[in-house]
């Protein structure tokens, strides 16, 4: 075999693994879990926890290509008795003003650290005004539509997709896609602002870089004003 044969083999044979990777690829799409978050939602009223488990319905099975843009309001729609969404409080609080909608804030705000976790921008993310007891300050993502939503980007290489699901007291949500999450870390730094307020920062690093991702001010709702946030 003269070298020129031989150098079209080898090239060849170095060309199958290369190859069926991009099979597998093309044919599992979402073979790999980039991250996944339960929330429990045991302490939501009926009504809250039918609106989680509509919006989830509208989220299960969403496909983000690359470079897509994801828009938590245009891809559960707008919050209405038509649609299935009970009034209920927006927050956990008695006295929380009710909403068709209320509580789903809970969906948005998993949604949304599951998109720090996987190292996507973030393009458009508001906290609430006074912290909440089911998510962490800092790592919330309010909706209202028409007002605030919750978006970021696909920046892989491949397409993702969504998984959201309700069992008994939990809501899980999940993104999958054809490689498995890189390491990317997000911390927190909380600092007492006054005795009613905290600030919160949160960071992101993916490798060896850490960026700033958000700085909130937040009123202490009853429940946390007592308690020390400094860590």
């Amino acid at each position: 075999m003269n070298m020129k044969k031989k150098a079209i083999k080898y090239a060849l044979i170095a060309a199958v693994p290369l190859a069926l990777l991009v099979y597998f690829i093309t044919a599992h799409p979402f073979s790999q879990e980039i991250g996944s978050q339960t929330v429990y939602i045991g302490e939501l009223s009926p009504e809250q926890i039918n609106n989680v488990q509509v919006a989830a319905k509208a989220l299960d099975g969403v496909v983000l290509k690359q470079g897509d843009v994801f828009s938590f309001n245009k891809t559960v729609g707008p919050r209405t008795f038509k649609r299935g969404y009970d009034a209920a409080p927006s927050y956990l609080n008695s006295d929380s003003p009710s909403t068709f909608g209320g509580g789903i804030c809970v969906v948005s705000s998993g949604v949304y650290q599951l998109a720090l976790g996987a190292g996507f921008p973030i393009i458009e993310r508001l906290p609430h005004q006074k912290t909440v007891r089911s998510v962490l300050p800092g790592l919330d993502a309010t909706v209202w539509y028409g007002k605030a939503d919750l978006r970021f980007q696909n920046n892989l290489s491949t397409p993702v997709q969504l998984k959201a699901s309700v069992d008994h007291n939990d809501v899980t949500l999940k993104i999958l896609g054809a490689h498995p999450k890189e390491e990317i870390t997000v911390r927190r730094l909380v600092t007492r602002e006054t005795p009613d307020h905290i600030q919160v920062e949160v960071f992101r690093q993916i490798k060896d870089k850490t960026t700033l991702v958000s700085r909130d001010l937040y009123a202490l709702a009853p429940r946390h004003a007592h308690q020390h946030h400094n860590h």
